[in-house]
């Protein structure tokens, strides 16, 4: 696999992009909170993306002006993409035919634990 930073780019506006994401460093790890979500179609029909809130504000400006330049070439919807076979994105159990369905044994967690997982939920 060829290193990013060994890329040659044919698209000189991702450049930026690439350089602040950081060629060769750490990977930066984004949290939902550090996103904002912002839409590039219309109230009635919404394309939302999630841009980081950190981002440099001329930086995020390229690269929303490039979204939108190229909004058309991504799919929104499973209707945007109708040449794709059902098979990939159906969920299918492959079960005998003939088979008894067994109950499993419940599996019970400590109770600090299960409260936790349940406060979680419910936020």
């Amino acid at each position: 696999m060829t290193p990013v930073n060994k890329i040659r780019l044919k698209a000189p506006r991702l450049k930026p992009w690439l350089k602040w994401k950081g060629l060769g460093g750490p990977n930066i790890h984004s949290l939902k909170e550090d996103l904002e979500v912002i839409n590039l179609g219309s109230e009635e029909e919404k394309k939302e993306v999630w841009v980081g809130k950190h981002m440099p504000p001329d930086l995020k400006q390229k690269l929303l002006e490039l979204l939108k330049e190229y909004v058309d070439v991504f799919a929104w919807s499973y209707q945007d993409m109708p040449s794709v076979d059902r098979k990939i994105v159906e969920h299918k159990l492959p079960l005998l035919p003939n088979s008894v369905p067994v109950l499993q044994q419940l599996r019970r967690m400590k109770p600090k634990v299960a409260l936790k997982i349940k406060e979680k939920v419910e936020q």
